[in-house]
């Protein structure tokens, strides 16, 4: 469309190497404004698809999560938690202990 205008108003001008020349790089800048749009676009759609993706992989992970009890389970390894940190805690100093012995 662009090149198409230009090069009427380029043929004006007697000078064929000039005409040719311009035409190139007119060629040359729509189809870097072109393919710098088709990414524009890709890059959207794939935006798209990986929010998508993200989205779905989210809801996989929260059926699973209820499915095996996932936060009853953190809480009754929060609330043990302490307590099996002090029983590990003797059971290496007791074996320490009779180590040394």
């Amino acid at each position: 469309m662009i090149t198409g205008m230009c090069f009427i108003w380029f043929s004006e001008y007697s000078d064929a190497a000039f005409v040719f020349r311009y035409y190139i790089i007119l060629i040359d800048v729509q189809l870097l404004i072109t393919g710098f749009q088709l990414s524009i676009t890709v890059d959207r759609k794939d935006q798209k698809t990986l929010e998508k993706l993200r989205a779905e992989r989210q809801a996989k992970i929260d059926e699973l999560k209820e499915r095996t009890n996932y936060y009853t389970t953190q809480q009754l390894i929060q609330v043990i938690s302490p307590f099996l940190t002090l029983c590990m805690l003797s059971c290496v100093s007791l074996y320490a202990h009779y180590m040394c012995v």
